[in-house]
This record gives C-alpha cells, sequence and structure tokens, in this order.
C-alpha cells in the first residue's frame, strides 16, 4: 500500500497581458515511479507547463499513476492583468533659456506610480503634472514610466521632445573710443555671438536712428558736445533675443590760445595781463610759469583765470621791457593727454 498522492500548492499567479507564466508541478506520495500529469485546459501533459493566456483563467492539475492509488487533483488561478494607459504633454516645447515648462500626464488607473525622466539627469516620481526648468541649450528626450499596482509597466516616450533655445550674446563697440566736437564720425562695429539678425538703435537728442546693418557708422552733430544713448538687440532664427546699451561721448574739444604781447599798466586797462586763454583743462593740472632771459623765474600760477600782470612775483617791482619766456603745463580733460608748451611774450611799456 503507498501513501496517496499529493501536489504542491499551486498559488494564484499574476501576470501582465501578453506575458507567459512556466508552472511547475511538484508531486510526493504514490509509488514515486511515474506520475502521469493532465493540465486542464492546455491539455499539456507535462511536468511543466507555459502558459499564457490573453484573459483571466482558473486552470487544473491532475495527478496519476499507473497503480492503484487513487489520482489527484490542484486548481489555480492566472489572473491577467492590464498595462496601465498612459500619456503625457507639455505646455511649452520650444522656447529661449531658460525654458520652464509643465509636463501633464494622463494614467489610468489613478493608483499607478510613476518614474519621469526629464532628459538631463533629472528625474520624479510625481504622477500628475511636473513643472521643470532646463537651463542648458538642446533638445532632450522625455520618458514616462507607469506602474500599476499588479507590476505592469507602460512606457512613453518622446524623442527631442522640449528644445531649449541659446539667447544671442549682443556685442558691440566703436571706434574711435573717444570722440571730440571736433570729429564726429564714429564707425561701430559688431561682435555679437549666436545671432542671425540685428537692430541697433541710436537716440541723438531725442532723434530715433534705426538700422539692421549688421555694422554702421554715423556723423554725430558737429561742433556739439553730447551723451548719446546706443542699444543693439541681437536675435536669432528661433525668436530668441537680447539687448545691450551703452553711451557714445562726444568730448568737448581741447584748445589754448596764448597772447604775443601785453601792455600792462596802461591807462585803458586792455591788455593788462599776460593770461593765455585754455579750454578743457584738467582741474588741478595747470601750472603756468614765465622766466627772463637768464633762466629765472618770476612768475608762477596754477590758476587759469590768475595771469602775469608784469611784476616781479616776489618782489613787487616792475619787470623791463622785453621778450619772456613763459612755460605751460597741463592736462586734457577729455583724455589722459599732458601736455607741455613753451613759448615767448613781449612785454611792452
Amino acid at each position: 500500500i503507498f501513501p496517496p498522492l499529493q501536489i504542491a500548492l499551486i498559488n494564484d499567479i499574476d501576470i501582465c497581458i501578453g506575458d507567459t507564466v512556466i508552472v511547475l508541478a511538484q508531486v510526493s506520495g504514490g509509488s514515486g515511479v511515474t506520475y502521469n500529469y493532465s493540465w486542464t485546459p492546455s491539455n499539456s501533459s507535462d511536468s511543466i507547463v507555459l502558459l499564457h493566456p490573453s484573459s483571466t483563467q482558473q486552470y487544473t492539475l491532475t495527478v496519476s499513476e499507473n497503480c492503484e492509488t487513487p489520482a489527484t487533483s490542484e486548481d489555480f488561478e492566472i489572473v491577467v492583468n492590464q498595462y496601465p494607459v498612459a500619456d503625457f504633454s507639455a505646455d511649452v516645447l520650444s522656447s529661449c533659456l531658460p525654458l520652464e515648462t509643465t509636463f501633464s500626464s494622463v494614467i489610468s488607473p489613478s493608483t499607478a506610480s510613476c518614474l519621469w525622466d526629464l532628459g538631463d539627469g533629472t528625474s520624479s516620481t510625481t504622477c500628475n503634472t511636473v513643472s521643470h526648468v532646463y537651463v542648458d541649450s538642446g533638445c532632450y528626450d522625455i520618458s514616462l514610466q507607469v506602474i500599476s499596482t499588479e507590476g505592469c509597466t507602460t512606457l512613453v516616450d518622446k524623442s527631442q521632445y522640449v528644445c531649449a533655445r541659446d539667447i544671442p550674446i549682443p556685442i558691440f563697440d566703436w571706434d574711435p573710443d573717444t570722440s571730440t566736437m571736433m570729429n564726429t564720425y564714429v564707425e561701430f562695429y559688431n561682435s555679437s555671438t549666436g545671432a542671425t539678425g540685428y537692430q541697433w538703435q541710436l537716440d541723438v537728442n531725442g532723434n530715433i536712428s534705426t538700422t539692421t546693418e549688421d555694422e554702421f557708422h554715423y556723423t554725430f552733430p558737429n561742433l556739439q558736445s553730447g551723451t548719446y544713448p546706443i542699444c543693439l538687440t541681437a536675435s536669432n532664427d528661433f525668436g530668441c533675443d537680447s539687448t545691450v546699451c551703452d553711451e557714445v561721448r562726444i568730448l568737448d574739444h581741447f584748445f589754448i590760445y596764448t597772447p604775443t604781447g601785453f601792455t600792462p599798466g596802461d591807462e585803458d586797462l586792455l591788455n593788462n595781463e599776460f593770461l593765455p586763454v585754455i579750454y578743457g583743462a584738467q582741474p588741478n593740472s595747470y601750472l603756468l610759469q614765465v622766466f627772463d632771459r637768464w633762466g629765472g623765474l618770476i612768475f608762477e600760477s596754477n590758476d587759469t583765470g590768475y595771469g602775469w600782470n608784469g611784476n616781479h612775483q616776489q618782489t613787487g617791482e616792475r619787470c623791463p621791457l622785453g621778450v619772456y619766456v613763459w612755460r605751460i603745463t597741463v592736462r586734457d580733460e577729455y583724455s589722459p593727454t599732458l601736455y607741455d608748451y613753451v613759448g615767448n611774450v613781449t612785454l611792452i611799456r
């Protein structure tokens, strides 16, 4: 007499639609020599069976042997689960840096979990909406993986879905970089990067001049100093643009005039002192010196409004008529130039 046949418990199995599952029969009892297997409804007679139902299915395994030991059966169920339904969209697909967009998903069932790959090394497990800012230019592959509670996974992958575009960098300069009202012709040079189009805007005393040329030149009002705002907007084919502004300064012109003679002490009070006329001197940079024929210093002044009256500055004595040497050192207010002038002046009595 042999012990009864026994089949080890076969648990119910969850699979995703389209999957195949391997089921192994583990049998004991009987003579232990040869077992006969019958799987229903698969009609297989092996101890191992591959099952791939298209919908939930109840199965029965019956085991017998070629003796008088009664056969035995085991029932189990394979539950076939659907893959989640998933899709997503973004409110901004292409824009200039930084690109800020919000991804929105449509997922069923709502109990599923999510894993986003946003293409730039960033991920998220939020299912409904995900907002993200792209700070580097490029087009990014976006994927959404949705996993049901039964472990069925749907992957939605959209290649080159979001594109962040570079912003052009406007750069310009002009020559000469320092202009005076004696020469107001200026050439503007464009060294922008990442741009395919340009717009210049120049404000001259409220009159706006525009041009779309890469580079241009302009003659500002002659004999007129001033500060003139200028802006360059650089754009590209993706609609991204950037603007930079600066100011062009047209400076007053430095000049100096020195009389060749003067007549101190005249009653008409005209031409009574030697006073050079200077325009555009840098403050505290002026020095006037007068020397006699032997090189002796007889007058010195740091004040552009204070001239030599023909007397010796230290003694107050009247200097005799004759030719005297003057020297002026002065720095240009509108440039770093230091001038050093030497000349003669005739004192007439």
